[in-house]
């Protein structure tokens, strides 16, 4: 997740505060978009189905499909099983695509 989006709502749900810079419709999203998540321990988590999933940052994308996709147990699996795996952990936009990315330019597979 891109770091603004991130502080966004990380500040919102933490103390209600929104950006001076953002206008009306800015705003309602921020506050329609926070309903999905939660601040735990200091990190930012997305609730769906009474399930939690860490909100993954852009800055940390790479070294968690890298754990993922070389872990010995992985196998320098595909995409879908990544994928799979993954979502029960983690969340971020465009996951797929990014896993997707991630397993074709891989030089072991």
């Amino acid at each position: 997740m891109d770091e603004n989006h991130y502080n966004n709502l990380f500040l919102y749900l933490k103390d209600q505060q929104i950006p001076e810079t953002f206008d009306i419709i800015q705003q309602n999203q921020l506050r329609k978009q926070a309903a999905h998540y939660v601040i735990e321990n200091g990190l930012l988590y997305k609730r769906k189905d009474q399930k939690k999933t860490r909100v993954i940052r852009k800055w940390e994308l790479e070294l968690v499909l890298f754990m993922f996709h070389n872990d010995p147990t992985a196998a320098h699996a595909f995409t879908d099983k990544i994928m799979e795996k993954m979502k029960t952990c983690y969340y971020w936009p465009q996951m797929y695509e990014n896993i997707k990315e991630y397993v074709y330019s891989c030089d072991a597979c």
